[in-house]
């Protein structure tokens, strides 16, 4: 919230700060999202929070799109909706409901495009996967390109021709680049720091202190 106001107010959409101090610590899209709700409805509580429940019921909605319409449909999104964290995340002006959200869209987008070749789809999931870099850095991508190779691996083959791979990195370099391009370039670093702090050491070490699985 802090660095959404911060941006609103300043007008600097580029560098996020918090207490008036660079902070890259995470992409700028959840503070976009806040700090346009802000500009729109004022800067409350409610207009903070306003973004991240919007974020929530669509990934509910994107949930259900998963199964055909019936009971199956309305226990999943009761099961989705009813969970604890799911629930608490909801109402949290944090990073990760956004992520959700843009994993979601992904895998409901991969899903149409294992069962036929569908434009939208392609358009969803190359939109999404450039969304959810901006939001979170690599780890929407892991997680997504990770889960279809365990896939091909394991199941049937998946036809990656339905993806148009250089149409849709191109796609997915629009959304997701220009603002990292634009803060490396200015700062020194920064390519290191997002590449090796924030990835590779997040990952392989206790640097962040998070030495489970």
């Amino acid at each position: 919230f802090e660095i959404a106001w911060g941006m609103e107010e300043s007008g600097d959409l580029v560098t996020p700060k918090l207490n008036f101090i660079n902070h890259f610590h995470k992409p700028p899209a959840t503070f976009w999202l806040v700090g346009l709700s802000l500009k729109c409805l004022g800067a409350t509580e409610g207009a903070g929070r306003l973004p991240v429940v919007l974020a929530a019921i669509a990934t509910v909605i994107l949930t259900s799109l998963f199964l055909p319409r019936g009971e199956q449909r309305v226990f999943s999104v009761l099961v989705l909706a009813c969970n604890l964290e799911f629930w608490l995340l909801s109402r949290t002006v944090l990073t990760d409901m956004f992520l959700t959200l843009s994993v979601t869209a992904c895998m409901l987008a991969a899903y149409r495009l294992i069962q036929t070749e569908d434009r939208r789809a392609f358009w969803l999931f190359w939109i999404s996967l450039g969304f959810s870099t901006l939001v979170k850095g690599p780890v929407g991508p892991a997680i997504i390109f990770l889960a279809l190779l365990t896939y091909h691996a394991s199941a049937e083959r998946i036809p990656w021709r339905r993806w148009s791979p250089l149409k849709g990195l191109m796609l997915f370099g629009v959304v997701a680049l220009p603002w990292y391009l634009l803060v490396c370039s200015e700062y020194s670093g920064l390519l290191e720091y997002f590449a090796g702090y924030q990835t590779v050491e997040r990952l392989a070490t206790t640097v962040h202190g998070r030495g489970g699985p």
